[in-house]
């Protein structure tokens, strides 16, 4: 080939690569240049997913509801008052007020508030809402409030008027706002449950564009949009599509798609790693209620508040998922009840309540009394009281308590050591064990193993108990020695070693066999006593005398009785709103039952719970609930205070008047944290000098939430579910790279040059 032609070739290619590389270079520098100093930023756009498993929300902000409603409600709607999560603290959101009198709250509507129709939010919006709630039964705790209230509107502000102060106000100043038109439009059934879904009116950061039915996934989407028309909306994501499932499996199938997931019963947790949980818990816990009424005797209140420990029952449940509340305004306090010494026996016989054994010697015909005061003559189980026979006032019982003394017996045929007893505490690894032999024995077996060196005639055997040997285990190790004889195997004696190096062990080894030998000894003579009754109706003919003492040997031994042989039992309501509860009130009746209180278990939703309360009959004694403190520690004034008796709130029935007027004195003014702190610490002797109800536990909720949303932070205690949106505002999903264009010019690309080369 021609070297000329070839040589040509070379210079195009060198050529093209330089031009290459210029252009590479040169679109490196310009690149580098225009984006020098820019900045990346959060970019307005996209849209992120939030899934639901429950039935198409109501959307009636009138309503208010512990779920999905007041979560997307709080989306689309604003109210006087909101919360500043990151501040912890309230603040004003469509008003600015004056709440240092809280007789007369006077507030000034904000500039520039628009509905997402271009109407302007007024005054008459205001009070249209809280006229509705006056006027109808939609929402009865905030109407009761409303009704206190004297609202005056003048040419720039609203002013809210009571007789008395009281912050308890404030609560209906989170009530969302709807326009008059809207109220006005509504119907009946609107009111009460059902809002129509899309073209309505909006305030806050987003509006319902579109409600709509998957038909690939069988769920109904609801699209929200940013709202146009409220003023500097601060949030980056356009669009939030709630996906509505109705039921979980099918909800599980497609769980790897979700943006966004509120998983309060931890049907995903950990189990996809593109999700990052959040935990948060709400100020509300589960509690122990005791009806005052009822059980009006402090000490046997005091000992059934006491029996059930909210430690174990969380570690029952499940202690990442929950977490143990010791007082009831969740401030790090304690209410513990107070230590006493009157035991339960002395409190139920004062209410002519009585063991088993002791009502059978109360109410059986002279013959029983006679079989059991002369025949057996048990001890009461529990707390070793003997029972004294009512006829001759003696105590003669054969039952006694298992000692080392009463337990021990030396072996009979061990020759060496000299010290082993038929039950032996050993901290030593090896010990050879010498036993005589019978004559005329032909084989030895110690359990299974037949001994290998022993031969017919020998007067002794030997055998090594020891870990290497594989003879001796930690815990119990059982002997049982049997001689052959005329080809028949006999049981001669049964040994006995607990062995362990760590001598507390041993300690809590005996104790346990303490324990297990006085069982045995009691269903030995309980055995005694089921022989002896039915021979005595075997031996007689009286009908009504066999059917005393069926009742009375049907008797429950762990319960106490009256003398119409009716077991002492509390009566525990719970709310069945969810499973946990189904769990607490079993351990509840467990750990009571434990301690000789039968407990009968009644569930009842929501509804039932306030005619439960207001009802004139006594039925309950224990009531197991949810209390929400909400935003204020004062909220539990309705559950304490005796005025709230009558009105269904007050959940033990407690009246106290020194209790009533700390109670108010909390609620009645806008206190200073210390001030407050001081008032709930007395509330709280009171509560434990009076035994009137234990706080219990409260969840621990996961909000899942796609790695892919950057800036999202959600604080771990909450005043109310709605703030979980709060994180949205400031989330995002991409970013846009903003370019400083002061100096990009021919003259500042030469200048960059030159910084950058030299």
């Amino acid at each position: 080939m021609d070297k000329q032609y070839i040589l040509s070739k070379v210079k195009k290619y060198l050529f093209f690569i330089s031009m290459l590389f210029l252009v590479v270079t040169s679109s490196h520098l310009i690149y580098t240049f225009i984006y020098s100093d820019s900045k990346e930023v959060a970019e307005k756009w996209g849209t992120i997913s939030e899934w639901v498993i429950w039935n198409f929300p109501h959307l009636n902000p009138l309503k208010k509801s512990n779920d999905y409603n007041d979560y997307i409600n709080h989306i689309l709607y604003r109210s006087l008052l909101t919360y500043n999560i990151k501040k912890q603290k309230i603040e004003w959101d469509l008003a600015n007020c004056n709440i240092n009198d809280l007789a007369k709250i006077e507030c000034f509507l904000n500039e520039n508030i628009k509905w997402s129709d271009w109407e302007a939010i007024k005054s008459e919006d205001i009070i249209a809402t809280y006229d509705i709630i006056k006027n109808t039964n939609v929402n009865p705790i905030l109407k009761s409030l409303v009704e206190n209230l004297e609202i005056k509107v003048t040419d720039s502000s609203i002013i809210f008027t009571s007789e008395k102060e009281d912050i308890n106000t404030l609560n209906l100043f989170f009530q969302p706002i709807l326009p008059t038109k809207v109220i006005n439009s509504l119907k009946e059934n609107e009111i009460s449950w059902n809002f129509s879904p899309i073209e309505w009116i909006y305030s806050w950061m987003y509006t319902i564009t579109k409600v709509d039915q998957d038909d690939t996934l069988w769920i109904t989407k609801i699209f929200l949009e940013k709202n146009k028309e409220y003023a500097s909306n601060p949030a980056y994501i356009d669009k939030i599509i709630f996906k509505v499932f109705k039921d979980t499996s099918h909800f599980l199938k497609h769980k790897s798609t979700i943006n966004i997931f509120n998983d309060k019963s931890n049907l995903i947790g950990n189990s996809i790693p593109k999700f990052k949980s959040y935990k948060y818990e709400l100020p509300q816990y589960v509690g122990l209620f005791v009806n005052t009424e009822k059980l009006p005797y402090v000490n046997l209140r005091n000992f059934i508040l006491r029996s059930v420990n909210n430690e174990e029952l969380v570690e029952r449940l499940w202690t990442n998922n929950f977490k143990a509340v010791n007082d009831p305004f969740l401030n790090g306090l304690y209410l513990n009840t107070l230590n006493q010494t009157t035991d339960l026996k002395t409190m139920l016989e004062s209410l002519w309540y009585y063991t088993k054994e002791k009502i059978i010697a109360l109410l059986a015909p002279d013959a029983i009394k006679s079989t059991y005061s002369d025949e057996v003559k048990i001890n009461n189980l529990v707390n070793n009281t003997p029972i004294t026979d009512t006829q001759t006032g003696t105590i003669n019982s054969v039952f006694q308590n298992i000692t080392k003394e009463n337990y021990l017996k030396n072996s009979e045929i061990i020759t060496s050591p000299e010290w082993v007893d038929n039950y032996n505490y050993v901290s030593k690894d090896d010990t050879l064990l010498t036993w005589k032999a019978e004559a005329w024995v032909s084989a030895i077996y110690i359990n299974d193993y037949k001994l290998q060196w022993y031969n017919a005639w020998d007067k002794e055997f030997h055998y090594r108990i020891k870990k290497s040997y594989n003879t001796l285990v930690e815990w119990k190790n059982e002997y049982n020695i049997y001689f052959e004889k005329d080809w028949n195997k006999e049981l001669i004696e049964t040994i006995v070693f607990f062995y362990s190096e760590n001598q507390d062990k041993l300690t809590e080894y005996e104790n346990s066999l303490i324990e297990e030998l006085s069982k045995k000894q009691t269903e030995e003579k309980q055995k005694k006593i089921q022989e002896s009754l039915e021979a005595q109706i075997s031996s007689t003919d009286s009908s009504e005398y066999k059917d005393l003492i069926k009742k009375l040997n049907g008797l429950e031994d762990n319960f106490y009785y009256n003398k119409d042989l009716e077991a002492y039992s509390l009566n525990l309501h719970y709310l069945i709103d969810n499973v946990d509860n189904e769990k607490t009130v079993n351990f509840v009746k467990e750990k009571l039952e434990k301690q000789w209180i039968k407990i009968k278990t009644q569930s009842l939703w929501i509804e039932e719970l306030r005619k439960l309360l207001i009802s004139w009959e006594k039925e309950y004694d224990l009531l197991i609930t949810w209390i929400n403190l909400w935003y204020f520690n004062f909220n539990l004034f309705p559950y304490l205070h005796s005025s709230q008796v009558k009105s269904g709130y007050n959940f033990s029935k407690y009246k106290k008047l020194s209790l009533d007027q700390i109670l108010e004195e909390l609620k009645s003014h806008n206190l200073s944290k210390e001030k407050a702190l001081e008032l709930e610490k007395k509330i709280i002797e009171i509560l434990k000098e009076d035994a009137v109800f234990k706080t219990l536990y409260t969840p621990l909720y996961s909000n899942l939430v796609d790695k892919t949303i950057e800036w999202y932070s959600l604080d771990t205690l909450i005043p109310s579910e709605i703030y979980r949106y709060d994180p949205i505002i400031t989330s995002y999903v991409s970013r846009e790279r903003i370019i400083n264009k002061e100096w990009k010019d021919t003259i500042g690309f030469i200048k960059f040059l030159f910084s950058t080369l030299f």
